[in-house]
């Protein structure tokens, strides 16, 4: 309930330019103030500061830019990231340095960094700083930093905390969001948002039913209808987090002769997504954890708009029920917050039958060359 709120006061507040102008008014002479005050002009520093604390999706989304900076600088680079997303960084970039932080780091709903966790990466020494978090997280964590410049984007009454600020785009897609900081300072090619496909024709399918919350989640039941359709002619394969499913659950899924296999840790998840030559799912973590490793994938999408996170490539297709509430164009999310403020009905989910998922998932695996045309 106290998150619930405190998305509605943010979405609020956003909506009333005025309340912002105050807020600008307010802040920006301050960040000015810290920013002069704790500036380095140490022409010995050399290291170069990435900061990137996103959830799954998120931290998935900022890989292309962090390896446009990797290319650039080459060596001294550190990522401060979350515990649990370090593997998944590590699947592509193994050799730079990582600083991991917790999500007890940071107090009032994961919104304002400790005292412990400014210091973390201010022994770091940066001469260079690229926020790649682009909220009051990342703000609250860098704003009295010694660096010599700070690359980033954020809110405007943030944007004294940077050298060079770039405002985050309300256009597709997500990936561009950090692309527009690296581009401040370094040219990039387009296609960096495309990862290498690795497809396999063992014709092993991998659904995990879940999401970062529940409104983006098309349904458990629905998933396991559609996996014994597809138990014809796949080997399927129903992921889930360790503990997400009760053992009366688990034994009612095993009864219709469905393997499931529990996680309990993203290495898991990407040794079970390795495995396989496709990946079903909804607009998640896991979802985009496939599309890194190469993999072809499906999505299932609701209350969030496909253009700003569907996979760059040939090989990633995805459904969505075209109703009056989903997403508009240029709106990341339904007027609900993606449903987070609570949905009457939730018909943009409730609304997709398993006999049109799947129908729509056989013509992209032909598409794909998994299975013959239909």
């Amino acid at each position: 309930m106290i998150k619930v709120r405190s998305l509605k006061l943010v979405y609020i507040l956003n909506r009333y330019p005025i309340v912002q102008t105050i807020i600008n008014l307010l802040l920006n002479p301050f960040f000015y103030f810290i920013r002069g005050l704790y500036r380095s002009r140490d022409s010995r520093r050399k290291n170069i500061l990435i900061i990137s604390v996103h959830k799954l999706g998120d931290s998935i989304f900022t890989i292309p830019a962090i390896k446009e900076i990797v290319k650039y600088y080459q060596q001294n680079i550190y990522v401060v990231c979350f515990s649990e997303t370090k593997q998944i960084f590590q699947e592509i970039l193994p050799d730079i340095n990582y600083i991991c932080l917790e999500s007890s780091d940071f107090s009032l709903n994961g919104r304002i960094a400790s005292k412990k966790a400014r210091k973390s990466i201010r022994q770091i020494k940066p001469k260079t700083l690229f926020d790649l978090t682009t909220s009051i997280k990342s703000a609250s964590l860098i704003f009295n930093s010694e660096a010599e410049e700070i690359i980033g984007a954020n809110d405007q009454h943030f944007k004294n905390i940077y050298s060079h600020f770039t405002p985050v785009r309300n256009k597709p897609h997500i990936i561009d969001i950090y692309l527009d900081i690296v581009k401040t300072k370094i040219f990039v090619h387009d296609d960096i948002r495309t990862f290498p496909i690795k497809l396999y024709n063992n014709k092993r399918i991998i659904i995990q039913p879940f999401a970062g919350w529940r409104s983006k989640e098309w349904n458990l039941w629905k998933y396991v209808q559609l996996a014994k359709k597809l138990e014809e002619e796949f080997d399927v394969i129903l992921v889930t987090p360790i503990n997400t499913l009760s053992n009366e659950i688990q034994n009612d899924i095993i009864s219709d002769r469905i393997t499931i296999v529990e996680t309990e840790t993203i290495g898991d998840l990407i040794d079970q997504i390795r495995e396989c030559s496709v990946f079903v799912g909804n607009d998640s973590g896991p979802t985009y954890i496939a599309n890194l490793l190469g993999k072809a994938t499906f999505t299932i999408f609701g209350p969030t708009n496909p253009e700003y996170h569907i996979p760059f490539g040939n090989y990633h297709g995805f459904i969505q029920t075209d109703i009056g509430c989903i997403p508009k164009d240029n709106d990341k999310l339904c007027f609900t917050n993606g449903g987070r403020f609570g949905c009457p009905s939730f018909e943009c989910m409730n609304q997709l039958s398993v006999e049109n998922v799947y129908k729509n998932l056989m013509k992209f695996l032909g598409k794909i060359k998994l299975v013959s045309v239909i």
